[in-house]
């Protein structure tokens, strides 16, 4: 292997190892709301730029929710999150066609109440 070569490996590994930073992030939301947080546009900036960047990736969104009050209205209310986390996507100029809903996921038992409450968005 020549020393080009063996540069753009080392320099193709610095990239990849900067991947899971940039390819995950969660959204918090207010107990009981489904409004997007002030914050919600720094967090998931990494992400778009991620996709924007590569046109290959795809955007999976996964709305959490607990055990606690009425499991239909919690199920939905995480459904109303991860759509709304799309919807920001979208609004930064992701096309929908490249970004998953998944149906809403019971938060683990244990899961304190703010992780309860969030939505994971995972680029692949």
């Amino acid at each position: 292997m020549d020393a080009a070569a063996a540069d753009a490996e080392v320099d193709a590994a610095a990239v990849d190892s900067t991947l899971p930073d940039a390819s995950a992030a969660a959204v918090y939301f207010a107990s009981g709301s489904a409004d997007l947080p002030a914050d919600a546009g720094d967090t998931l900036g990494q992400l778009v730029q991620h996709l924007k960047d590569d046109p290959a990736a795809r955007a999976t969104v996964s709305g959490y929710h607990d055990a606690s009050g009425d499991p239909a209205q919690n199920a939905e209310l995480a459904k109303q999150r991860a759509q709304n986390v799309a919807g920001a996507l979208a609004a930064a100029g992701i096309d929908d066609t490249r970004v998953d809903l998944e149906k809403p996921v019971l938060a683990i038992e244990g899961t304190s109440a703010e992780d309860a409450r969030r939505v994971e968005v995972t680029v692949k």
